[in-house]
């Protein structure tokens, strides 16, 4: 079907609405109101973009649409479509079966009318992903690597710390600390969260967050460059992208101490930063402003499969998904059965919060997860820079929707 020698710039056949299923079904709609019970349909979309990624199109798109009955080739109906920034323009190669014309003539319109509104959606949240600089990030992520094993408490986490506020304030971001005391089975441990904000124009909030401590491995030097240094990284170059956007809503970006355990991950042993935050911000009235959450963790790796988190808010899961099948990224976030994993987002959820975990589920697959692999060479900055953009896109999407 697509076989069109010019450069091509294919919209996903699967995609939530372009594509060979939606024109069967608008074709399915057109035979019935014009009491075909059968007709040959031919159908080809291309633009004279240079890449095949959907948000990446050129201005100049093309569409043919043909009905056709069964043995009669006379009795058939071409119609063109073709955009210009976004403005289509019909026009009726060939007609026959006259008393049809105007019933097919209106229902092209409304169809290329729909893909024209599509393509504007699509243009916009193509602009809203952009920005996201994954070297940067990477170089971020290093930094923090050669500060070697960062677990809550540790001399090179105090590092870890200063250099992450260092950075929010040259990004010209509000940064405080959420200092508390945890009780852990290792005694008393000082834990600090660092929470950067950007004021948005409504008082709501959606947190982004994640975790920039490492696990305490007995006998192995654990640099958690993908658990632990991505999701700090990812959140400090979004910093830097929002720090320079006007937004209707308020940002809060949250990096969590002690999400780790310190001797066995259990309810009592992990996840100290997220739930001292929930319930410090609950006891103050502020969580019933946060309409979101979006964590990411382990968002570096090679390869990755970001699957459904079965916990997860499934309103944000499905606008994940959206977001990153939109903007190209099917093969990195499949979908499939939802996969239950504890993580910072469960505390929130505790506590009424929509939340979703943006997690890569390929390191407990390949078995690098808390051992001495995960390393640099584990990490893509590529991969930085596709979450990166999915976060923003989210965002954007928030933004408009939470805010009419």
């Amino acid at each position: 079907m697509y076989n069109d020698p010019v450069r091509k710039c294919f919209l996903d056949p699967h995609n939530d609405f372009y594509g060979e299923d939606f024109v069967r079904a608008y074709l399915t709609v057109m035979r019935a109101q014009l009491g075909w019970k059968t007709s040959r349909t031919v159908w080809n979309h291309w633009c004279d973009g240079p890449t095949r990624q959907p948000d990446k199109c050129g201005t100049g798109c093309y569409a043919r649409m043909e009905l056709g009955l069964p043995g009669r080739d006379s009795d058939r109906i071409r119609a063109n479509g073709t955009s210009s920034s976004g403005h289509w323009r019909v026009e009726v190669v060939s007609m026959e079966k006259r008393q049809s014309v105007a019933l097919v003539v209106a229902g092209l319109a409304v169809f290329l009318t729909a893909a024209r509104t599509h393509y504007l959606e699509q243009k916009r949240l193509a602009a809203a992903a952009e920005g996201f600089d994954g070297k940067r990030a990477f170089g971020d992520l290093q930094r923090l690597v050669t500060l070697g094993p960062r677990p809550p408490g540790s001399p090179a986490l105090d590092k870890a710390r200063r250099y992450i506020a260092d950075e929010l304030g040259d990004a010209g971001v509000e940064m405080s600390y959420d200092s508390f005391v945890a009780t852990t089975p290792m005694g008393k441990v000082a834990m600090r969260n660092i929470i950067g904000r950007l004021p948005g124009v409504r008082s709501e909030v959606v947190v982004i967050a994640g975790h920039y401590d490492t696990a305490r491995l007995p006998g192995v030097s654990f640099v958690g460059a993908n658990d632990g240094g991505s999701s700090a990284t990812e959140l400090l170059e979004l910093a830097r992208v929002l720090s320079r956007r006007r937004h209707a809503l308020t940002y809060w970006l949250v990096f969590f101490d002690g999400e780790e355990a310190l001797e066995r991950w259990s309810e009592s042993d992990s996840l100290y930063g997220s739930r001292h935050f929930v319930e410090t911000q609950r006891k103050d009235g502020r969580l019933s402003r946060v309409r979101a959450v979006l964590l990411v963790d382990m968002v570096a790796g090679r390869d990755p499969q970001f699957r459904p988190e079965a916990d997860s808010t499934p309103w944000l899961r499905e606008l994940l998904f959206s977001c990153a099948h939109r903007l190209g990224y099917r093969d990195a976030f499949p979908g499939g059965s939802p996969l239950r994993v504890e993580d910072d987002h469960l505390p929130f959820l505790a506590a009424g919060a929509p939340a979703v975990d943006i997690i890569d589920f390929a390191p407990f697959v390949r078995g690098y997860h808390h051992t001495a692999q995960d390393t640099l060479e584990r990490c893509n900055p590529d991969t930085l820079t596709m979450v990166g953009r999915v976060v923003l896109a989210m965002l954007a999407e928030l933004d408009r929707r939470l805010s009419s």
